[in-house]
């Protein structure tokens, strides 16, 4: 089978993009992206307040749920190279895969509400990589990695 016609190689290309996002998100998520939202950072780092019982502010909440965010990001990545593993070894992974779709399809909603181009971008091309996966998974017959019966025929 042509490296490009395999399910396997198209996941793990997948993983690869989800990894590179995780990368730009956990740099980028923190850095100032205009000088008009500088003043938006100061007042998330200067207004501490009580919650649950811990002196806490809002970049604190931010910083901690970016950095959240893109460990599972690389949980996503390492899950998705797995998953081509088995594809590889002609293992069916249909559920996993469109599990995988939906999550990242969900996210795509989200995006598009709350954030800017370059997730929605870096989501739309994993999207894809996992439909064109799900696609070549469903074109392969899964592999018997059992072999034949060791069971006796009765007489």
């Amino acid at each position: 089978m042509s490296l490009f016609k395999s399910a396997a190689f198209w996941m793990r290309i997948a993983a690869a993009v989800m990894l590179l996002f995780a990368g730009f998100h956990s740099w980028g998520f923190s850095r100032s992206i205009s000088p008009l939202a500088d003043g938006v950072v100061r007042a998330m780092k200067g207004t501490d307040f009580i919650a649950a019982g811990s002196t806490v502010n809002y970049w604190g909440f931010f910083l901690g749920f970016g950095y959240s965010l893109g460990l599972f990001m690389v949980a996503q990545a390492a899950f998705m190279w797995m998953v081509g593993n088995r594809l590889a070894r002609g293992e069916k992974q249909t559920v996993e895969i469109v599990v995988l779709f939906l999550c990242n399809l969900a996210n795509l909603g989200l995006l598009l509400r709350f954030f800017f181009l370059q997730p929605q971008i870096m989501t739309v091309l994993i999207l894809v990589l996992l439909a064109l996966t799900l696609v070549l998974s469903l074109a392969v017959p899964p592999t018997n990695r059992a072999g034949p019966s060791t069971v006796p025929d009765r007489p």
